[in-house]
């Protein structure tokens, strides 16, 4: 049994099991009455019925009658309200006179079908028989033929001339086999034409079209299709510039690399080809507009390839036919001075042109700020270079930190510095050398394990700072830590003992994730407690 399909039946029965009622799933189904006061209401309820509720009081199942057609309930009141139905069988019989009757009506009404001596005939007797979907048959409120309603009762007629017709069904399948052959014939043709005509001609009869299956695949890629054709027909028909841009935008195209600066240039081509011309593809008019824009490109990239100053190659790369971005007028000579020994063939090439100089030149601003940095904007200057050249171990190294290792990297390369940096990767190392300098210098402070090892970590400043700037030592420890624990160029053993015993008390309490100075300005912080 497929999974959420069970079912829960309840039965409730009367004493005598002659009537009571069914449940599924605790929603009551069906009531039933078996017992002869329930047949004899059965039989009331036909007898007072209506054509609006004869069929349900038939199918009553204590009258258990067989074969009703629900398109019969008119019939079955009039037959009924005529006889005598004092009995489920005697209703039975009713019924079946009705059915006989219908039947031979329905046998007459296809032989009409059948016998009809012209299209006029024919669809009064399809209309007659009840045949759906006949295309043809649309009358207003006076039943009158509207007119300039597409007919397709001569396809119809000589259809049904060559074929066996036995039944109702036999007929229908004819109808729904020729509207659907005839639509489709009038979409090809309209491809094949490309026409205004040949397109209403089409969506008049896809318009009437309905092959009876909901959602129907056919019937929607029939109307795809036309759309398709529509939209070229627009297009052959533009007027202007502006009218064939918008007509080869249209969605039902889905079209590649139109490009709105090159519509005069599409319209130009246009009315450059011979009399009649017209698109009848997708495919053919694809290719003419990336003929047209590669045309049109070739003449912009020629504009570039020849400019002969900065001014006119800035003119060229901002032309609305290339479609570049992010031109700065900022790089106008970089531009220039970059193009020496370039010929460019295609918008790609000159694309990664424009982004290589672009980039050369905001590497360039980033490095000179670092060479050029003082010793107050120097962490503004890091900070722009690392949003734009990323430095994992600059951005790792945490927030708390970044002060003291941007001090580190000043000690290394600040002011004094006899070479400035040629590249973002110069400074990216150097930055990232800083941080690992810095982290060696907080490291030996927090692993220290007696006072001796304290004062030898915080005695690596000083020996960093004197193979930096030799004779100005003392200014630089006097700008960058704190010179009442130094002493004859050595760390104090006073502040060595106060800091480790500070490191002491933070290891021994219970918060475990608290045991290291997280800066060296905090180990320094622990002496003025």
């Amino acid at each position: 049994m497929k999974a959420g399909t069970e079912k829960t039946y309840v039965l409730s029965v009367s004493l005598d099991g002659k009537s009571g009622s069914l449940k599924v799933n605790d929603v009551e189904s069906v009531a039933f009455d078996f017992s002869a006061n329930g047949l004899a209401n059965a039989i009331a309820a036909v007898k007072a019925a209506n054509s609006s509720n004869i069929v349900a009081a038939l199918e009553a199942p204590v009258l258990g009658l067989k074969a009703i057609d629900s398109t019969l309930a008119a019939e079955y009141v009039t037959e009924i309200g005529k006889s005598f139905v004092s009995s489920r069988e005697l209703i039975q019989a009713a019924v079946d006179r009705v059915n006989a009757a219908a039947g031979t009506a329905i046998g007459e009404k296809i032989a009409a079908v059948k016998s009809a001596n012209g299209p006029v005939a024919l669809l009064d007797a399809l209309e007659k028989l009840g045949v759906q979907r006949v295309i043809g048959l649309a009358h207003d409120g006076g039943n009158a033929v509207i007119e300039g309603t597409p007919s397709l009762a001569a396809k119809y007629h000589t259809a049904i001339a060559s074929q066996t017709i036995a039944t109702k069904t036999d007929v229908q399948a004819i109808i729904d086999t020729v509207n659907g052959a005839e639509v489709t014939k009038l979409v090809v043709a309209a491809e094949a034409a490309v026409t205004t005509d040949s397109v209403t001609a089409a969506a008049s009869l896809l318009a009437a079209y309905d092959n009876g299956i909901a959602d129907d695949k056919v019937e929607v890629d029939l109307g795809k299709r036309l759309d398709v054709v529509t939209a070229l027909v627009a297009v052959n028909a533009a007027p202007d510039a502006a009218g064939l841009l918008t007509a080869i935008k249209s969605a039902d195209l889905a079209l590649v690399e139109v490009v709105d600066a090159n519509a005069d240039a599409y319209k130009a081509q246009v009315d450059a080809q011979a009399e009649g011309f017209k698109f009848a593809t997708v495919a053919q008019l694809q290719s003419f507009v990336k003929q047209v824009n590669a045309t049109v490109n070739t003449s912009a990239i020629d504009a570039v390839n020849k400019a002969v100053d900065a001014p006119a190659l800035l003119t060229a790369l901002k032309s609305s036919v290339l479609g570049l971005k992010k031109v700065a007028d900022a790089n106008e000579a970089a531009y220039f001075a970059a193009l020496t020994g370039k010929t460019f063939t295609t918008v790609t090439e000159i694309q990664a042109f424009v982004d290589g100089v672009n980039k050369a030149q905001s590497e360039a601003a980033l490095v000179a700020a670092i060479n050029t940095a003082t010793k107050s904007n120097i962490e503004e200057a890091v900070t722009s270079f690392v949003a734009t050249f990323a430095n994992d171990a600059y951005i790792n190294v945490g927030s708390k930190k970044r002060a003291e290792v941007i001090s580190t990297f000043w000690v290394n390369h600040g002011e004094g510095r006899s070479e400035a940096f040629t590249s973002a990767a110069e400074v990216s190392a150097a930055l990232t050398a800083a941080v690992s300098e810095y982290e060696g210098y907080i490291n030996g402070i927090n692993s220290a394990k007696n006072i001796t090892e304290m004062r030898a970590a915080f005695d690596v400043f000083i020996d960093d700072l004197e193979a930096a700037y030799g004779d100005e030592v003392t200014t630089k420890v006097e700008e960058l830590q704190n010179t009442s624990v130094y002493a004859n160029g050595s760390f104090t053993i006073e502040a060595a003992t106060s800091i480790f015993e500070a490191l002491q008390v933070k290891r021994s309490d219970a918060d475990t994730t608290n045991d290291d100075f997280a800066t060296v300005a905090e180990a320094l912080a622990t002496l003025s407690k």
